[in-house]
């Protein structure tokens, strides 16, 4: 029997400095690789906090994104709509992303840092199985 991946990775994370690294890592990743990639927020200020993030690492180069933008590799919006075309979805919504189709890889994060994060992140990856999406913590 052949077993597909999953359709969604949790990110797991217990502090805020490895969240910031793991999606270091998987943005720089894909991004390594021409893929476009889709990072879904919750509002602006979490759009600018991530252009911020984006803007100071790595901190030998530079990772060309933008705020809703259709021609980026790297889109950050908390539109409810594929911008730029991406093949990558990482949602860093408070609730479970509405986008997840047309998308081959997506990432979630299962935040453990507080209490209140830990219990947001259990109720996106139950909607996310009660949709009928497989997950798989990372």
């Amino acid at each position: 029997m052949n077993k597909q991946a999953p359709a969604l990775y949790f990110l797991k994370s217990r502090n805020a400095q490895e969240k910031i690294e793991k999606l270091q890592r998987i943005i720089y990743q894909h991004y390594i690789n021409k893929e476009k990639i889709f990072i879904h927020v919750n509002d602006d200020f979490a759009a600018k906090f991530v252009d911020e993030l984006l803007w100071r690492w790595p901190k030998d180069s530079f990772l060309p994104h933008a705020i809703n933008s259709e021609k980026t590799q790297i889109c950050i919006s908390d539109k409810s709509k594929n911008l730029n075309k991406a093949m990558v979805l990482i949602n860093l919504r408070s609730t479970a992303s509405n986008l997840m189709q047309n998308f081959s890889f997506k990432y979630d994060l299962f935040d453990q840092s507080s209490p209140e994060k830990q219990k947001l992140s259990e109720q996106r990856m139950q909607e996310y199985k009660k949709n009928g999406i497989e997950t798989q913590l990372l």
